[in-house]
């Protein structure tokens, strides 16, 4: 396995890293993170990393060669942009976030307005009988994937990036967003994920031709890339240091959202359970003010109900750690785990889905997960 470093524009290889090591987490719908450290600055003297490794200029991925039945070639673990560096008399540190990251140096702006000259511009789209010039208005329709999806391709029509990008969905939903908001695309990303029957999505990194490129895989609403069954009772399977954390944090059974900033007015959207209160829990109420700009009650129900449908019993996070070669396992992913211990002498098989993997030069992968919902 080594660490190498590509154009993040135009996704040509510029140079191997000479890390001494090198960490990554991916996350499911989240950008994710990379670091390497460089000690060896003998053997990186010729690399030129202080040229050839610039912030939101350089994508680092973790690569190794694998033989294939169509031949050799590069397969990429994980990938992170550079976004700081730290430089001393003996090291370097690159910090990286996921492919991801680069739609927060982007806003959700028609691409009709590259050209044109705004600062005459007076839009007061609250003033009555106005009409907002098209150009100022942004619209994404279909599923929620779909809207994830053009929103991506909104992007790429502003700075252009070596994706992939999904056939179309198809679907009745619909968002219309001002302009003159000045939101990331990042921020719309995450809004419309976190919407009940939000879709799931995940940058997955590949070589071709030689070239860099990032995969945006969606999913309808869910993404499931492969499914795993893995009986960790049993000897000589290379699973190791299960935990379960259970948390209550985030149970609610009365979500109260509220919105409306976008057009200086109040929204209240209100989603309820009853089914704990039924089961003897007290009521358990939790305000959801993280969506202030959100203009359609839809949004606001939407998150209502998923931070209700979320708060439906304590979160529960299965971590464990699989050998590398074992399973090739990936965010999104479903596993169906046997396990047992002290405080649960009954063996059982749960059923999980993956929401994080960390990786680093070793042969060890960490993930994390949740129980799946039905």
């Amino acid at each position: 396995m080594a660490v190498i470093a590509f154009d993040l524009v135009t996704g040509r290889m510029v140079t191997g890293v000479a890390a001494s090591g090198w960490s990554w987490t991916k996350e499911l719908s989240k950008p994710g993170a990379f670091e390497a450290k460089v000690t060896d600055t003998t053997g990186a003297v010729p690399q030129r990393l202080w040229e050839n490794a610039r912030p939101w200029r350089t994508v680092l991925v973790d690569a190794d060669w694998a033989d294939h039945r169509d031949g050799r070639r590069l397969e990429v673990h994980a990938s992170g942009i550079v976004h700081s560096r730290t430089f001393d008399a003996t090291t370097c540190t690159l910090t990286c976030d996921g492919f991801g990251s680069v739609f927060s140096k982007l806003l959700v702006i028609s691409s009709a307005l590259r050209d044109t000259a705004v600062a005459d511009h007076i839009l007061d789209h609250e003033a009555k009988d106005v009409v907002v010039p098209q150009e100022w208005m942004v619209h994404v329709s279909g599923s929620t994937g779909d809207m994830i999806r053009q929103l991506v391709d909104l992007a790429v029509q502003w700075q252009s990036l070596p994706v992939i990008l999904p056939e179309p969905q198809g679907g009745d939903q619909y968002r219309d967003w001002y302009a003159t908001d000045l939101a990331l695309v990042s921020d719309r990303i995450d809004d419309i994920a976190g919407l009940e029957g939000g879709a799931e999505w995940a940058w997955v990194p590949q070589i071709v031709g030689g070239m860099l490129f990032h995969r945006l895989d969606i999913g309808s609403p869910e993404l499931v890339p492969q499914t795993h069954r893995i009986d960790a009772t049993l000897d000589g399977v290379p699973v190791t240091e299960v935990t379960l954390d259970e948390s209550g944090v985030d149970m609610a059974t009365d979500v109260w959202a509220s919105g409306g900033k976008q057009d200086d007015k109040i929204l209240i959207a209100r989603s309820r359970d009853t089914a704990l209160v039924s089961q003897g829990w007290p009521r358990l109420m939790m305000a959801e003010t993280s969506h202030q700009s959100a203009s359609e009650i839809g949004t606001l129900a939407g998150r209502a109900a998923t931070d209700v449908r979320k708060g439906a019993a304590p979160s529960q996070v299965f971590s464990f750690k699989v050998r590398r070669d074992f399973r090739d396992i990936t965010p999104g992913d479903w596993i169906d785990l046997k396990w047992q211990s002290w405080f649960m002498p009954e063996a059982r098989w749960w059923q999980l889905k993956v929401m994080q993997v960390a990786g680093d030069e070793g042969e060890w992968l960490t993930i994390h997960t949740r129980q799946r919902v039905a």
